[in-house]
């Protein structure tokens, strides 16, 4: 009982000592310049998710109506560069 008391101190001891050496860091972070209005990215954006990531990274509660919608892309479209079937 008392080695299993020492060890739950020293690990929780280890932990205080790094949560305090992490939080005195002063990293400066570097700005991301997005623009969420950018239409014309954001279409880039979504036929390049479509072609490389959604292999393996699924939007399966999306509807690419909505991102049609939302995009200012026509149904046409949509179908034509996002939607793969085969």
């Amino acid at each position: 009982m008392k080695k299993l008391l020492k060890t739950t101190l020293s690990v929780l001891a280890g932990l205080a000592i790094s949560f305090n050496v992490l939080a005195a860091s002063a990293v400066t972070l570097d700005s991301a310049n997005t623009d969420i209005r950018d239409q014309k990215s954001l279409q880039k954006g979504a036929k390049l998710f479509m072609n490389y990531c959604s292999g393996c990274h699924s939007i399966a509660f999306m509807r690419y109506n909505r991102i049609g919608k939302d995009l200012n892309i026509s149904d046409a479209d949509v179908e034509k560069n996002l939607m793969f079937r085969g």
